[in-house]
């Protein structure tokens, strides 16, 4: 992997004012697992800025939604790669700072759209392959789910602007930015072992336990008046239901993936599950004849829905 002192670019966090209680324990907490971090740390926000002489704030204004509000953070950053966290990303472990400074070399050198630097976390899954001759670096493919995402990366700028649709939430982009990104010829890549351990530490505008604890072994107090937090019960509770909910259309999702792959007999078995679950469901039974007959249809009905989908997008911010 390549070595030598970091390519001097950002790292910029992406929040905004109403998530201003979490600046204070996200930056102690930063600080405290990575002091000797080599990149210039930059914090969006609307009109709020962060008191730290080590955070340089970028008030954008008022906040219209998420895309826009991103777009506008990276207008004022001079740069052709950024490094992007989000304000409640809290540190499990100290940073190792050569390791990062060689994936951030390696990015720019290879002229990478985006190299995610984190695995095993909530859509962050492995990489498609590995990259020949480069261990513990893989590609994430095409049509792989969760091909972008908002997780802790090093982006092309310009890469990361036009997948930045305004209108889009933070959900959105992750979504309909993977559709967007099979335009790219630039590749997409991942760490088969994340090189920044973090937690996720706010779900629905909430603290989540693991957050709270994390910032409890640092002696860090969170603003509990300005955000609840659950309970580990009503977390439990909030993942089943979004997982009950999630689960049949992921399985959905690796039905037609195989069907398009030509893996036949896994596409099969795929559906026949999904049939077995709810028979009475139009849409398994439909993926399985076009599964059947006529894969090439699902590419035709994902570029419908696409246009579908920026369409309501423009509609909504308009």
């Amino acid at each position: 992997m390549t070595e030598g002192k970091p390519t001097q670019l950002p790292l910029l966090v992406i929040s905004c004012d109403r998530y201003a209680d979490l600046w204070a324990p996200f930056f102690a907490i930063f600080f405290k697992e990575w002091p000797d971090c080599p990149f210039r740390v930059l914090l969006g926000s609307n009109h709020r800025r962060f008191e730290d002489q080590r955070v340089a704030t970028i008030p954008i204004g008022d906040d219209l939604n998420w895309a826009e509000g991103v777009r506008r953070m990276l207008e004022c950053i001079d740069s052709k790669y950024i490094l992007i966290f989000l304000e409640d990303f809290l540190l499990r472990k100290p940073v190792d700072s050569q390791r990062v400074a060689q994936l951030v070399n390696l990015a720019v050198e290879r002229k990478v759209g985006c190299l995610r630097l984190v695995a095993g976390l909530p859509l962050a899954f492995p990489p498609s392959r590995p990259v020949p001759g480069l261990p513990g670096i893989g590609v994430i493919d095409k049509d792989e789910p969760y091909r972008v995402s908002a997780q802790a990366a090093i982006w092309e700028v310009a890469v990361l602007r036009q997948l930045l649709v305004p209108g889009m939430t933070a959900w959105e982009f992750e979504e309909i930015g993977t559709m967007l990104s099979s335009k790219f010829a630039q590749p997409f890549w991942a760490v088969y072992e994340s090189a920044i351990e973090y937690s996720q530490c706010v779900e629905k505008g909430k603290w989540k336990p693991e957050g709270l604890e994390i910032c409890r072994r640092a002696n860090i107090s969170a603003d509990l008046s300005a955000r609840r937090a659950f309970t580990p019960d009503e977390l439990v509770c909030y993942f089943k239901t979004t997982e009950a909910a999630c689960l049949p259309h992921q399985q959905m999702r690796r039905a037609v993936r195989h069907f398009v792959l030509g893996e036949w007999a896994r596409g099969l078995t795929e559906t026949v599950g999904l049939i077995r679950a709810a028979p009475l469901n139009p849409m398994p039974w439909g993926v399985l004849l076009v599964g059947a007959t006529c894969p090439a249809v699902f590419s035709l009905v994902q570029r419908y829905r696409l246009r579908r989908r920026l369409k309501g997008i423009a509609q909504r911010s308009s």
